[in-house]
């Protein structure tokens, strides 16, 4: 999150922050994952997920005795790197289920409002000059083997003999 507290979308997550001249490391993720019920037919669909980050010191952490899980304190300090010490780090996780007003059909809306929109429109172009190219090099093909086909006279026999023949094309491929 900026210094501006503004909600910016972006791909990926920052791996850390410098803050009055230390690194910290965000050590911590939390996946919100929103669906929308369509309550005609009873149906629960994922809509969208989130990725918020968060920096938390291992005093913060207590895990607890199964050893798969833990609690965070609210309060406390950021998990701080410094460059050429060793650090214990401990990276976790938390699950959110929120339900939202977003249809299915409108779920990709979002990515239409990402700051950095550079990257889509070059994909789009990517795409675009691929199918041309792709599409000119079918069609030199084609035209080259149709060219093939009309100045090669035994191949016009057989094929119209087979076309207005009664038999059928079966009968006349082996070149009678």
């Amino acid at each position: 999150m900026p210094d501006t507290l503004e909600v910016q979308y972006e791909p990926g997550y920052r791996l850390g922050f410098v803050k009055s001249g230390q690194a910290y490391i965000n050590n911590h993720l939390n996946l919100i994952l929103s669906y929308h019920q369509n309550k005609d037919e009873d149906i629960f669909r994922v809509v969208g997920f989130r990725v918020e980050t968060a920096s938390i010191d291992k005093e913060r952490l207590t895990i607890n005795s199964d050893g798969t899980t833990c609690s965070v304190k609210e309060a406390g300090n950021f998990q701080q790197v410094v460059k050429g010490q060793e650090a214990e780090l401990f990276f976790t996780y938390s699950v959110k289920w929120e339900e939202s007003d977003i249809r299915w059909a409108s779920r990709w809306d979002i990515y239409l409002s990402m700051a950095d929109v550079q990257i889509h429109w070059f994909s789009i172009v990517n795409s675009v000059v691929v199918v041309f190219f792709l599409s000119g090099i079918i069609t030199m093909i084609i035209i080259r083997t149709l060219r093939r086909c009309r100045a090669n006279s035994t191949f016009n026999r057989i094929f119209l003999n087979a076309i207005f023949s009664k038999k059928g094309y079966c009968q006349v491929q082996h070149g009678r």
